[in-house]
């Protein structure tokens, strides 16, 4: 069914058909000026409502349900010595507390419900208990907290109106109890309602507008320092930002909103795992290892680009991403092949100016950095923990982004630092012009403590599984 759909795509030019080239050349060499600068906080991580509250997870479940997985989870553990430390590795960062749960969350943080069954519209309870364990967990930190306000049908009257004053006595509750949220996201994935919660449950761009404009003004009475952004929508490899021509674009909500918006959020995933009803690609070690595929993103890039520079929008934040969508791929999002791809991911979004990149999951299912039952360590997570401890905020231009040669400035140091990721479509050869230091992480290293090593020769010949990180020897007035 797969390669039908693809040769149907091909016939019809929105997918490219042809074979790329297998040889290529390029050189080390990088712009004088700074082209971008990230956050701080650029790659930051999610943690689902879904596996903090109890919802229904993709954990140990191959099963989808209205956006979800198909068994409860025990309610997230944030006090585990392990997880602790291994979060602390990766600081610093912003914790999204989001997800399609976050549409369906009731808010009781008094416990004043506690005894009481669930309303209609809802699948999970925010008590006492787990926003008490969250903050207690930030304080180990140097994190802030992404909240994703629920704008789901639970808090809708019968005419799909919001009823904002729950979520209005939760913010004020929480600020007046000292909890400090820095970021605030309207809703999740809103083009895709229908999905979840059937076409009863959908909203649309106009209605979205003036609930978003509602929810930001009493967000500032409590939070004033606080981001609002929004759309969060889905977007897709091939067609861009799908069923957004009949539910909420993310074009037509900024058009409305045009600077209101304080950041363009949007989602994007390469691929679906098995897991998903539908898979435009899937989720397997081919296409992982595929540049062809990891370049899909582009074209929704581009228009998210548009879209914000059309309307004044000053910051675009990547807000939820990940190797596979519906909960990863098992034996693909946990395994080296994912490595790759998140390598060039990160440096991709950078370049394209993502403020913040926020990577779906810390810990949990099969696209989690941690295997949350017993802490192990996947590969992304090692991807994560070398750009922490190597990358910086500055971005340059190489002029051969489009091939995937990056550079950056090095992260606490005077050097550039290049970044090339080896994929299955091409042979690719690096000339370095200066005397430079490499560090080359592939499936049989990644784990390692690993350091640069001075590099002699004049060319650097790939090969399709390593991730390259080469830094020039000579300081860099531009990076100082």
């Amino acid at each position: 069914m797969h390669k039908i759909v693809c040769s149907l795509l091909c016939l019809l030019g929105i997918l490219s058909c042809t074979k790329p080239e297998r040889s290529l050349n390029l050189e080390l060499k990088h712009s004088e000026e700074i082209h971008f600068e990230t956050s701080k906080y650029y790659l930051s991580f999610a943690l689902d409502w879904a596996q903090i509250a109890g919802g229904k997870w993709w954990e140990g479940s191959m099963d989808f349900a209205a956006g979800r997985g198909g068994i409860r989870a025990i309610p997230f553990v944030f006090d585990r010595p392990k997880f602790i430390e291994l979060s602390k590795n990766l600081q610093p960062f912003i914790l999204r507390l989001g997800g399609s749960e976050s549409d369906s969350l009731f808010y009781d943080i008094n416990d004043q419900y506690k005894d009481e069954p669930l309303p209609k519209g809802f699948q999970t309870r925010l008590s006492k208990k787990i926003w008490d364990d969250i903050f207690a967990y930030k304080k180990k930190m140097d994190m802030k907290i992404l909240m994703v306000l629920n704008v789901g049908p639970g808090y809708r009257d019968k005419e799909k109106k919001l009823n904002i004053k729950p979520i209005e006595d939760f913010l004020k509750s929480s600020s007046e109890k000292g909890y400090q949220i820095d970021y605030f996201e309207i809703g999740n994935e809103i083009n895709a309602f229908f999905l979840n919660y059937g076409w009863s449950g959908q909203i649309f761009a106009k209605q979205y507008v003036k609930e978003y404009l509602e929810l930001k003004q009493r967000i500032k009475s409590y939070y004033p320092k606080a981001k609002v952004m929004g759309p969060a929508n889905a977007w897709w490899p091939y067609i861009n930002e799908p069923f957004a021509f009949f539910t909420a674009s993310t074009e037509k909500i900024a058009e409305k909103l045009q600077a209101d918006l304080e950041v363009l959020s949007w989602h994007y995933y390469p691929s679906q795992s098995q897991r998903c009803p539908v898979q435009l690609v899937a989720a397997n070690q081919k296409n992982m290892a595929s540049r062809n595929v990891w370049m899909k993103i582009d074209k929704a890039q581009n228009k998210v680009h548009k879209i914000a520079k059309n309307n004044n929008i000053q910051e675009i934040w990547l807000t939820e991403t990940g190797p596979a969508q519906c909960g990863g791929e098992p034996g693909v999002s946990d395994h080296f092949y994912s490595a790759l791809w998140f390598a060039n991911h990160l440096a991709y979004a950078a370049f394209n100016q993502n403020k913040v990149l926020i990577r779906q999951t810390l810990s949990g299912s099969d696209y989690g950095l941690l295997n949350d039952n017993t802490m192990q360590k996947n590969p992304d997570y090692y991807i994560a923990l070398t750009w922490k401890n190597l990358i910086s905020n500055k971005v340059l231009k190489t002029g051969m982004e489009t091939e995937g040669l990056y550079a950056f400035c090095q992260k606490g140091a005077p050097h550039v630092i290049y970044l090339f990721v080896g994929d299955k479509d091409r042979d690719v050869n690096i000339t370095l012009k200066e005397a430079s230091e490499v560090l080359i992480i592939d499936s049989n290293n990644y784990y390692k403590d690993l350091k640069f090593s001075p590099y002699n020769k004049k060319i650097l010949s790939t090969n399709n599984k390593s991730i390259y990180f080469i830094r020039n020897k000579k300081q860099s007035q531009l990076c100082a």
